[in-house]
């Protein structure tokens, strides 16, 4: 009884794998490079650490749109949420912050990404003097801001883009007339690239 069906199924998977293979779903990767330029776009989440007016965890989720110029060349937009001040006791309450970058990046073997950008934050930031201890919550406001990032990604083409998982990391900082803000923050999602 086991072999008939271990047969019955050997047999099926025969007879569907030519006429799959025909309709052109395969497995392997294709011939030629996917054509630029093309969409560019992705999602990463994570966390990491905040420092510099207010100490304590972060937490980041990133959105990236844009286009792949050339293989190696992508320009995008990236905008982010940040979460700052987790873990820092009772001096502060955690804020909430949106970022929003004009990026640009360049991708080494399909698998390496860096970038870097500049752009503005908006929120509610506070700051903690490091002598007194006391902490200011400031009302909502726009300052400039830079970011870094550097990725390894787990990727495979298709014939028409190259798919990924990146391992990110990203480091923030922005920047007012107080201590700049900054955050370094250990990501991962999916890109399309």
């Amino acid at each position: 009884m086991r072999h008939s069906f271990a047969v019955l199924v050997v047999c099926l998977i025969a007879s569907v794998a030519p006429s799959a293979n025909a309709q052109g779903l395969t497995l392997d990767p294709p011939t030629m490079a996917p054509p630029v330029p093309r969409l560019r776009i992705g999602a990463e989440l994570g966390g990491g650490i905040a420092y510099g007016a207010t100490d304590g965890g972060a937490l980041a989720l990133y959105g990236q749109i844009g286009a792949q110029i050339t293989p190696q060349l992508g320009l995008f937009y990236q905008g982010a949420l940040f979460g700052y001040g987790f873990g820092n006791g009772d001096e502060v309450d955690t804020f909430l912050v949106s970022s929003h970058s004009a990026m640009v990046d360049l991708t080494f073997a399909n698998v390496a990404q860096v970038g870097i950008g500049g752009g503005l934050d908006v929120g509610s930031f506070s700051y903690c003097e490091d002598r007194t201890g006391i902490c200011t919550s400031y009302a909502r406001a726009v300052h400039p801001s830079l970011s870094l990032r550097a990725a390894f990604l787990v990727g495979f083409l298709k014939s028409r883009a190259r798919w990924g998982v990146p391992i990110a990391l990203h480091a923030h900082t922005m920047l007012w007339e107080n201590r700049p803000q900054g955050s370094l923050v250990l990501t991962v999602g999916f890109s399309r690239y």
